[in-house]
Parts: structure tokens; C-alpha cells; sequence
């Protein structure tokens, strides 16, 4: 496996002059860390190279051979890079890119491609682990937007409909380069790269396999881009730049299932959009693990509860202890001692079916109801307990009476 090189100006920056050059190499991904412990690109790594650059640059080229990864992280990078084009010239240069990595070179307002690079896009796609109903259904929702999103992209971009945009993500298309110009992601072609020719589509069989290969590639990759960095490349500034807040129709636009409520915070922030986006990710993927958290409690809870019932069922108590009728006697006669404060119900196990019930029905589920009224009502649960474990020696003892 070809060794870790962290995603940073060190590695992926060249200032020559006014015209800049980021190496976009890697997979795209959302969590900071990535980018030192996996050589990843996220966010955060692609604004602090941008800073290094410094001041006076006119023209931001990117050069791509990157699989993608991330749709989130994607649009809130081609986000920065849109900024960037106000005051610049903005290129990408194309050896391979793949999924969210297309997404990047398109914010440019240039896409050249090497005369044997490759273009490839696809449906998103992600997995949830252990999920109930409601999670895959918001999961679901957050990658059917991640499609719209870049259908919109792609379509802006060719002239093409949107339903030949989507039949080509459906069935995973790659483009050679000449087919790219001919279709319109790319404007214009450039001289190919040596080496990309060992880099073909055939064979790949999942987007797994297609990892491996852009992985097996950027070693090489980067000797070619970093050979001969000049000395003159800044150092890597530690303040933060000042950034045009986005506007709440931009916002809007950029976010359409955003709740006003997550909009306002964002103008609080003086958030961009490229901020707001990643935020919003966040935020869902809060929501997601909450439910999960609460949902895990719930069965926790239901699960003792269950427990507890067994290991008193399969204990009975002796006669004449408190709260437990004698032989003979009936165990559902008004008064029946809970035997945990003393405290009556005329019918335990069935003041605990009406309450459970009654929860229930303003929206809780059964796991949440159980747990919530074991701790509101200790007493009526271990009534309930007992009379349910009588009731339950009842009528083991019955066939033994009819027979005799």
C-alpha cells in the first residue's frame, strides 16, 4: 500500500507568480482529521491550502485525479472554489476524477482534461448500520437530494436533459476524454499524462475496486506535480480569512430542506454557503444518532423490564407473604398489595395495560412507554408483576382441581 502523505500546502500547493496550483488527489471526505491520518481532501485542509497561497493570485488551477467520495463535502468545496472565481481565473485540470471529485472540477469556470484522462459519475450512495425504519428513510432522503443535486450540476453544465443525466449515474458511466469534450463536461483537451494509460475502467468492477486503482495512481501522481516545488510557497497563515456571509436567499437555494430555524442560526454565524452546507450534514447526522441513541435506550429498557418480569414469574412467593394471597384465595380480589409501599390496586395488570395504552396512543413507542412508566410508577409496576405471576400459578394449579 503506497505510504500516507498528508492533503496540505506542504504537499499540494505550488505559487508560481500570480497563478496557484492545488492538487486535488485523494478522496473526498468530511471529517478534518482525514486529511493528516489519511491523506484525504475535507474542507477544512482545502481552506488552509488556499490561504497559504496568499494574497495577489489570478489564477487558481486545480489539478484533479481524485474518485471522489463525499457529495457534502464536494459541494461545499466547489462552494469555496466559486468564491474564489470572483477575483480569479479558475481552471480545473482533469487527469481522472470520479463522483464527488466531477462535482469540484465543475465549480471552475474552465475543465480541461488530458487526452487519456477519465470522467466518471454515479448515483450517491452510503449505508446505515443497524437502522430502524425512520433512519433509513432520512438517510434515504439525504442521498436522493445528494442525486438532484448533482443531476442539476451536470445538466447546467452539458445542455443535457435531466433523465439522460440520470440514466448515465444509473448505470455508473465513465467517459473517455474525447467523449467528456462531446458531451460538454470538459471544454477542451490537453496533452495526455504519461502513465494514465495503465488507468482504464475495465475491470473495475465496484466503486471499491475503483479506490484501489485511483490509489494505486497518486504516488505517481504526485511525483510528476511535486518534483521541483519552489521555495517561494508561503507559509501556511494561521488566522483565519474573512469570508462573505451568504444571504438568506442564497441559503434558500443552496439548502431547500433547511428549517428556518437552521437558516436563522447560519445568518446569526455570518456562515457562507459552503459553511451552511457542511452544517447541515452535521446536523442530520446528529438527528440520525440521537433516534438511534434513544432508540437503543427504549430496547435496553424493554429488554430489562422483560427480564425482570421472567425472573419474578419464575420465582413465585410463598403464601401469607405480604401482598400474595393464600391458596384458594383470589388473587384479584379489590385490595391486592403491591407489597412495594403499600399501596392498593383494585386490578394492577390492568391499570398497567390502560396506561401503557394510553401512552401509546399520544405517540410513544411501546419500548419508550414501558421504560418511562417503570420509573413514573415503581409501585404499580411491581403490582403488576405480582398479580401477573398469580395469575400465572393459577392457572397451572386449575387442570390439577377439574381433575380431582
Amino acid at each position: 500500500m503506497p505510504d500516507i502523505i498528508p492533503f496540505n500546502a506542504e504537499n499540494n500547493l505550488t505559487v508560481t507568480g500570480s497563478t496557484a496550483v492545488i492538487e486535488i488527489d485523494s478522496r473526498i471526505d468530511s471529517s478534518p482529521l482525514m486529511s493528516e491520518w489519511a491523506g484525504f481532501v475535507t474542507l477544512k485542509a482545502f481552506r488552509q491550502i488556499v490561504r497559504a497561497a496568499g494574497d495577489g493570485i489570478e489564477r487558481w488551477e486545480l489539478r484533479i485525479l481524485s474518485p471522489g467520495g463525499n457529495a457534502v463535502v464536494g459541494n461545499a468545496i466547489a462552494q469555496e472554489i466559486k468564491r474564489l472565481g470572483k477575483d480569479a481565473e479558475t481552471v480545473a485540470v482533469v487527469d481522472a476524477a470520479g463522483s464527488a471529485a466531477t462535482i469540484v472540477a465543475l465549480a471552475c469556470q474552465r475543465v480541461v482534461i488530458a487526452q487519456n484522462g477519465q470522467w466518471f459519475i454515479h448515483q450517491a450512495r452510503g449505508s446505515v448500520w443497524d437502522a430502524n425504519g425512520e433512519k433509513l428513510q432520512s438517510y434515504g432522503q439525504m442521498v436522493l437530494d445528494a442525486d438532484t443535486e448533482m443531476v442539476r450540476v451536470y445538466a447546467d453544465k452539458t445542455g443535457e436533459t435531466e433523465q439522460q443525466i440520470r440514466n448515465w449515474m444509473k448505470v455508473e458511466t465513465w467517459f473517455t476524454a474525447a467523449r467528456a469534450l462531446e458531451v460538454g463536461f470538459a471544454d477542451e483537451l490537453t496533452d495526455a499524462v504519461d502513465g494514465l494509460e495503465a488507468f482504464s475502467p475495465d475491470g473495475l468492477e465496484d466503486f471499491d475496486s475503483v479506490l484501489h486503482a485511483f490509489s494505486e495512481l497518486r504516488a505517481q501522481f504526485r511525483g510528476k506535480r511535486s518534483a521541483t516545488p519552489p521555495a517561494d510557497t508561503p507559509a501556511t497563515d494561521t488566522e483565519e480569512p474573512e469570508m462573505e456571509a451568504a444571504t438568506l436567499k442564497e441559503l434558500k437555494a443552496a439548502l431547500p430542506k433547511a428549517d428556518s430555524d437552521f437558516l436563522v442560526e447560519q445568518l446569526e454565524a455570518d456562515a457562507t454557503v459552503a459553511d451552511a452546507t457542511v452544517a447541515w450534514a452535521d446536523h442530520l447526522q446528529a438527528k440520525l444518532e440521537a433516534a438511534e441513541t434513544a432508540r437503543t435506550a427504549a430496547e435496553t429498557a424493554q429488554a430489562q423490564a422483560e427480564q425482570k418480569a421472567a425472573e419474578a414469574a419464575a420465582t413465585p412467593p410463598k403464601p401469607g407473604s405480604k401482598g400474595v394471597a393464600e391458596a384458594g384465595d383470589d388473587p384479584h380480589a379489590d385490595g391486592d398489595d403491591d407489597g412495594a409501599g403499600g399501596k392498593k390496586f383494585d386490578n394492577a395488570e390492568a391499570e398497567w395495560k390502560r396506561q401503557l395504552k394510553k401512552k401509546h396512543d399520544a405517540g410513544e413507542t411501546r419500548a419508550d412507554a414501558v421504560f418511562e412508566l417503570m420509573n413514573e410508577q415503581p409501585e404499580l409496576y411491581e403490582a403488576y408483576l405480582r398479580q401477573r405471576e398469580s395469575r400465572i400459578d393459577r392457572r397451572g394449579r386449575r387442570p390439577q382441581a377439574s381433575a380431582s
